[in-house]
């Protein structure tokens, strides 16, 4: 997928003149690019397993995604009340 990249820099670096953050722009968007065909590819070879290994995935992926939800809402928690706190010192300041 380098390629991707290359291809992107050229035409977001070089035709459009975006600079860094157009280099940066063009990595994100061939990484997402390979993520999306790199699923595609693991779910077509699983796939061929049948579909108890199909559904055995799928219950991983529930499993997993049940088990970020407390890191998430906590993550979540965190920033609002860091949010909220430089929220409060800067309206302490002007005042």
């Amino acid at each position: 997928m380098q390629e991707g990249d290359i291809a992107g820099d050229f035409a977001l670096v070089g035709t459009l003149k975006m600079g860094a953050a157009g280099a940066a722009l063009a990595t994100v968007a061939a990484q997402e690019a390979l993520t999306g065909v790199s699923f595609i590819v693991i779910l077509a070879i699983l796939n061929s397993f049948g579909v108890i290994a199909f559904a055995g995935v799928g219950i991983a992926e529930k499993i997993c995604a049940l088990m970020f939800l407390v890191p998430g809402a906590v993550m979540s928690a965190v920033s609002f009340s860091v949010d909220c706190v430089i929220y409060y010192e800067r309206k302490r300041k002007k005042a």
